[in-house]
């Protein structure tokens, strides 16, 4: 996927993103419609599978919605069972994060590959559970630099967080290609900073999610018309979104 790339570049480093790059975390998002749909049940009127994820398309389609569970839990709970609903999801993710987690394909060899010709650092926005994770799954020891927003108190997409990888690495922007999903969080504020990009984007899968349900088949449908977080054309360099 990157040697073209790395040719053309100055590269002496590789950032990798981690969710929807190298594990698939999918099972999150999952987690928080299901999660609505369980709180709901108790209430007045219970919120359908289907009309859930019709409207998740729309909120990501046409107003690009990189969040969509947001606005569902919103409009579909009152505000205090939406607190505690979506509060329970985030500290099974903090405290259960292999749970959520599903290690891509040849995504080690991968690694492996690249960590004899460059140096690799992570750049991901992650809770503090998830170096342990990382570590169980055999991602940690394939990098030089561990960017972890959790640990470093800043995240993706502040400038300063690519700065601060940038520094432990002694480099120039020049010398560092970034490896994201996201348009908002990874492609667009690094090559504002002048690293080249490429943006991967993994096809919906049923082997994404640990179990199957009816909600899962909706779910995985629902990412064939709309991808998740944003995500658009895969494996490509955006030029049009240097200094935005």
């Amino acid at each position: 996927m990157l040697g073209p790339l790395m040719a053309a570049t100055e590269a002496e480093w590789v950032f990798f993103d981690v969710g929807m790059v190298l594990l698939i975390d999918e099972e999150y998002s999952l987690a928080m419609y299901a999660a609505i749909l369980s709180a709901s049940a108790g209430g007045t009127c219970a919120a359908n599978p289907r009309a859930m994820m019709d409207r998740r398309e729309h909120l990501v389609l046409t107003e690009h919605d990189t969040a969509p569970w947001e606005r569902l839990g919103a409009e579909i709970l009152d505000p205090e069972n939406w607190g505690r609903t979506k509060g329970d999801v985030q500290r099974r993710f903090s405290e259960s994060w292999d749970d959520f987690n599903v290690p891509a394909p040849q995504y080690t060899s991968a690694l492996r590959s690249l960590a004899t010709k460059y140096k690799l650092a992570m750049a991901s926005n992650q809770p503090a559970g998830a170096h342990a994770g990382m570590t169980r799954f055999g991602i940690c020891r394939y990098f030089d630099v561990l960017g972890i927003s959790a640990e470093m108190g800043i995240g993706k997409p502040d400038r300063r967080f690519f700065e601060a990888l940038l520094d432990k690495a002694g480099i120039a922007p020049q010398q560092a290609i970034m490896v994201g999903d996201r348009i908002d969080t990874d492609i667009a504020p690094a090559q504002a900073l002048g690293l080249c990009t490429v943006q991967v984007k993994h096809e919906p899968k049923a082997w994404w999610f640990h179990q199957d349900s009816e909600l899962t088949d909706l779910y995985l449908e629902s990412l064939g018309v709309a991808p998740s977080r944003g995500c658009g054309i895969a494996n490509l360099i955006f030029p049009q979104y240097r200094g935005q």
